[in-house]
C-alpha cells in the first residue's frame, strides 16, 4: 500500500513539474526562437500600455499579453515604456523584451 502511495505522489510531482515547464515555455519564451534579425518597434507618443502590449503581440514579439503584463509587474515597469524606437528581435523572451522597453 505504501509503495502505491509513493508511486502516485511521484507521478503527481512529475506531471506537475512537466506541466509547469510546458506552461512556462508557452507563455514566457520567444515566439520565434530561430529569428535573429533586429527590428525596430516604435511606440508613438500617448500610446497606452495596453495598445503597446497588443502591438508587441500583433507584430510577433511576444506570445501572450497576460504573461507580458506579469513580467512588467514583476520588473516594476508598468506605465514606464517611453515613446520612441526600440531595436528588438523576435527571439527574445518576455523578460528580455520587458528589459529593453
Amino acid at each position: 500500500m505504501r509503495n502505491k502511495i509513493l508511486l502516485v505522489v511521484g507521478i503527481a510531482v512529475l506531471v506537475t513539474t512537466l506541466g509547469f515547464f510546458l506552461v512556462s515555455h508557452l507563455l514566457f519564451s520567444s515566439p520565434q526562437p530561430k529569428s535573429s534579425n533586429d527590428e525596430i518597434f516604435t511606440v508613438e507618443i500617448k500610446t497606452s500600455e495596453p495598445e503597446i502590449i497588443d502591438k508587441l503581440k500583433n507584430q510577433g514579439f511576444i506570445r501572450n499579453t497576460w504573461a507580458f503584463n506579469l513580467a512588467l509587474t514583476i520588473k516594476d515597469k508598468h506605465n514606464k515604456i517611453e515613446p520612441g524606437g526600440y531595436y528588438l528581435m523576435k527571439n527574445l523572451n518576455i523578460w528580455q523584451i520587458a528589459d529593453k522597453t
